[in-house]
């Protein structure tokens, strides 16, 4: 009977280096170049370190390997000798029972030998790579020490060094400056007698050139107040006759405010429109002065509001005598907007006069499409704010009557 002997666990290929770790300990008072050359040797240490963690992590995953590697070894040698123990006990059975109880015991003696064996190997190589692992370790953290400690060294010698360069600007700094204030000292004490005897000096002329502009300004106010008494005069008897004028002229706008205000004319043009639907088409009346007929227009807006528009002029003439006359000619426009309740054609709009009844008719664009009919605000009576006069100037009493609500007054046609 043949005996199967464990393969080996395959050996680590990656061999442990120590690697060597570089820090550095910052210093807020060592110069630039030292501060440079901490940081690129902690950079460094700090790459060193990251790649001594990443060979024990690598070792770590080879020693796992071979873990599971011996177990399926063992588990493979298991069965095979299993397969072969089950063959020789079906010989045993032929041969006989004591050379099967023999049999059973060397095989079972074989199998704790190789379990022993196997075990044994297991225990010794996780040994082994653990102690790498805490060698590669201990050299790595002791480097680091002695670089941290190397460092901290040149840093305080710098820091030393810095210190006392300190120190010595400082004692010239304040050396100068007890120089400088001595000197600046002695140089306010003279400015302070200069400025003393100049002063003596411009109050001994301030003195005399007072008196003198003090007797000049008398002189000059005697004569300018003659002056302003003779201005004065003439501005106040200029000043009487344009306020006469201004009085003359004031009562006169007033007279023609008062007028103006009666003139329907110049009133909000009331049109005194409504609509009325007839099925397949809208009817508007108004009422338009027959003198007045011929400037109306009317047009259709985006099919949905209907806008009457005119204009009417006022003509004043003043005969003055013979071959003399004034005329005033006012013109004025209007125009009044209406919603309608459905879309229409504008193309198909026909107005027509019945004595001072305008009468529009303009057939519906589609059949369904109503709208609520528009109640707008009353318009309110336009009317020229009266002016507001001092009061001193005198108002004109105007004949308080009713206003004239007939367009047809102070209204002509053009032409």
């Amino acid at each position: 009977m043949s005996t199967i002997r464990p393969t080996p666990p395959p050996q680590p290929t990656a061999t442990l280096r120590p690697q060597k770790s570089k820090a550095v300990v910052s210093s807020s008072a060592v110069s630039s170049r030292s501060n440079d050359e901490a940081a690129k040797v902690q950079l460094e240490g700090r790459e060193k370190i990251a790649r001594a963690q990443e060979e024990l992590a690598r070792t770590a995953r080879e020693l796992e390997d071979m873990r599971d590697y011996s177990k399926r070894q063992y588990e493979e040698q298991s069965s095979v000798e299993s397969v072969r123990q089950e063959d020789a006990i079906e010989n045993l059975r032929n041969t006989g029972y004591e050379k099967f109880r023999e049999l059973q015991r060397a095989q079972n003696s074989e199998l704790e030998k190789l379990r022993k064996k196997g075990e044994e190997q297991l225990a010794a190589t996780k040994e082994h790579f653990e102690s790498a692992v805490l060698t590669t370790e201990k050299r790595g953290e002791q480097d680091l020490n002695k670089i941290r400690a190397k460092y901290f060294n040149e840093t305080e010698n710098e820091q030393k060094l810095n210190n006392a360069f300190l120190e010595e600007t400082r004692a010239q700094q304040s050396q100068r400056f007890t120089s400088s204030r001595d000197d600046r000292a002695h140089k306010l004490a003279e400015a302070s007698e200069n400025y003393k005897a100049e002063y003596e000096r411009l109050r001994t002329n301030s003195a005399l050139a007072s008196t003198e502009a003090e007797q000049s300004f008398k002189d000059r106010l005697d004569s300018t107040q003659k002056m302003q008494d003779s201005t004065i005069d003439r501005i106040n008897s200029k000043a009487v006759g344009q306020l006469k004028a201004i009085r003359q002229d004031t009562a006169s706008k007033l007279a023609a405010y008062a007028t103006r205000q009666q003139d329907p004319f110049y009133r909000l043009m009331d049109l005194d429109l409504s609509i009325k639907d007839t099925g397949d088409a809208l009817m508007l009346t108004g009422r338009i002065p027959t003198h007045e007929q011929a400037h109306i227009s009317v047009a259709v807006k985006n099919q949905t509001q209907l806008v009457v528009s005119g204009f009417r002029k006022n003509e004043e003439k003043l005969d003055l005598g013979p071959g003399r006359a004034k005329a005033t000619n006012s013109f004025q426009s209007y125009s009044e907007t209406i919603p309608l309740p459905a879309a229409v054609d504008a193309r198909q709009l026909t107005k027509r006069f019945e004595d001072d009844q305008l009468i529009i008719t303009v057939p519906k664009l589609t059949r369904g499409f109503e709208k609520p009919p528009y109640k707008g605000p009353q318009p309110e009576r336009a009317r020229v704010e009266r002016p507001k006069f001092p009061d001193n100037i005198p108002m004109p009493k105007a004949e308080s009557t009713d206003p004239v609500t007939d367009p047809k007054k102070g209204s002509r046609p053009l032409g």
